[in-house]
């Protein structure tokens, strides 16, 4: 398919913006990492306007979302988005917590995480 081809399907919207809120993304956040204005994001979920799937494809490649299931529904949303909310939180706490400890403590909480990181990179190569 095309990516400028215009699709017109009827859960596509619900998807876009269940997306952009679990991401915890305001209608112009989205629309400026995807190109759009916050009005076109805006009409987008409303149904004033239709996504076109390059659209979906730049929000799978953002988000690490399948594009299949943006635009059907079917199959997965994507890896562990399940617990994204969940992650989210904890990250929030980290960070909370990073920030009003001592800084010898956040300097090592943060060293903890990148060395975690990097591990995960490496061992996904």
């Amino acid at each position: 398919m095309p990516t400028d081809t215009i699709i017109d399907e009827s859960g596509v919207r619900a998807r876009i913006k269940h997306v952009r809120t679990i991401s915890g993304l305001t209608q112009a956040e989205l629309g400026s990492k995807i190109g759009l204005s916050r009005e076109m994001v805006c009409q987008i979920e409303d149904g004033a306007r239709k996504p076109k799937v390059s659209i979906l494809v730049s929000m799978g490649y953002l988000f690490g979302i399948d594009e299949n299931w943006l635009l059907t529904g079917e199959g997965e949303m994507g890896p562990n988005w399940e617990d994204r909310e969940e992650v989210s939180t904890i990250g929030a706490e980290i960070l909370h917590l990073v920030k009003t400890s001592p800084k010898e403590v956040g300097e090592n909480v943060l060293s903890l995480l990148k060395s975690m990181k990097r591990a995960r990179y490496e061992s996904a190569r």
